[in-house]
């Protein structure tokens, strides 16, 4: 059965989390027309990261991956061990990154973070392994555990590299490779595991779309990682490029094929067109960079924010929000909607247009969005509250 007070407290977590972050931005949305490796924009890309996407994630995960592995107890003990070093960690980078102090606070941070991973990672892996009978939704989601490990242990790597420099290359080209270990590796391979509906039989659906999309995402991704690391962004990236982007079609072809008959809700369909924009991105951030050109930084903060501001946000609430509104009016619903919709309308076009105040109406759009989402989840939390009572009582 599934955890729900661990799936709660994570995703009251994360909801905090989105809050805060849309504070952040609107203090800091200068940060967005300079380098993209600055404190702030560190500072703001972890917090949507780990604090909002991968928080939602994990808390999804409690929900769905006792149904996936076919396990009746998702251990309570782990997951609320894992959240508390989760937090702690998150809250000490955060910090550290925001006033760039890298020294105790931030090294700490890393390490309670990649704590917190690993004990929720270990609770993945023992349950898959009880499983007997394995599947391909198993085998996307360990594996995107994996590299969200390995980003982690990077991660902290990196932060002492801060203060010790012992690592061989600059470190930008560590950056490189620890982000893509997390969008790549971990928010992708997870989300196309989590998006295999769990009511369908594995015998129901075209095996071959998805393995070849699993096989050439993460053969693109690895070879990615070993070519970035010895020679940099070149020509080959490209090649490497073209293999990543086939094992995504691969794995768009098969959704559209075995889900054209369930209608996906609006905000799922800006999720995935995020994710398009995101990858038709990544031609001009390698152009860009092969020219030296000023255009390669842009590009590439614009490419982070259909990520993490894009993507991940719109299928995070695809998956939590829009189930606790399935009770209200259309009204009230449409409302929701509009007010996402008018941020990444106005966010996405200040940001691309390099316009400041339509940018700030977009992260204020940003903040209400987030307050909602905050309100909703608290009334849900309380009407789980007090049905337990009830039953309590009864």
């Amino acid at each position: 059965m599934p955890n729900c007070k661990a799936a709660s407290a994570y995703n009251l977590s994360a909801s905090l989390c989105f809050v805060l972050l849309a504070v952040l931005m609107l203090f800091s949305h200068d940060a967005f027309s300079g380098h993209y490796f600055q404190p702030k924009l560190l500072a703001l890309t972890h917090l949507a990261a780990l604090g909002w996407g991968t928080l939602l994630i994990f808390s999804i995960c409690c929900k769905e991956l006792p149904f996936i592995f076919k396990t009746e107890v998702f251990p309570s003990k782990p997951l609320w061990a894992a959240l508390i070093f989760f937090l702690g960690g998150l809250t000490l980078l955060i910090y550290s990154f925001w006033k760039f102090l890298p020294g105790l606070p931030m090294q700490l941070g890393s390490l309670l973070l990649l704590s917190g991973i690993l004990i929720f990672a270990l609770q993945v892996f023992w349950a898959a392994k009880k499983n007997r009978e394995n599947n391909l939704r198993q085998e996307y989601i360990t594996t995107a555990f994996v590299w969200l490990a390995a980003g982690a242990l990077l991660g902290v790597l990196m932060v002492f590299n801060f203060r010790f420099a012992f690592l061989p290359k600059d470190h930008l080209d560590f950056l490189r490779i620890h982000a893509h270990m997390g969008i790549a590796g971990w928010f992708l391979m997870l989300i196309i595991g989590l998006s295999i509906r769990r009511n369908l039989p594995e015998s129901s659906f075209d095996n071959k779309l998805l393995s070849a999309a699993y096989y050439l995402i993460n053969i693109a991704l690895t070879l990615y990682l070993a070519d970035s690391y010895f020679s940099g962004i070149n020509l080959k990236t490209y090649a490497l490029l073209l293999i990543g982007f086939t094992g995504l079609c691969c794995w768009m072809l098969f959704f559209f094929r075995n889900f054209k008959g369930n209608k996906p809700d609006f905000i799922s369909v800006l999720s995935v067109l995020f994710l398009i924009l995101a990858a038709a991105a990544l031609p001009f951030i390698i152009h860009y960079y092969l020219k030296s050109a000023y255009s390669s930084l842009r590009t590439t903060i614009l490419y982070g924010t259909f990520i993490f501001m894009g993507w991940i946000t719109a299928f995070a609430i695809s998956n939590t929000f829009e189930k606790y509104l399935n009770h209200s009016n259309t009204g009230y619903k449409a409302f929701y909607v509009l007010v996402f919709v008018l941020y990444c309308i106005t966010f996405f076009s200040g940001l691309f247009f390099d316009y400041k105040p339509l940018l700030v109406l977009g992260i204020a759009c940003l903040f209400l969005f987030s307050c909602l989402y905050l309100y909703k989840i608290i009334l849900n939390l309380r009407g789980a509250v007090q049905h337990r009572i009830e039953e309590g009582e009864g």
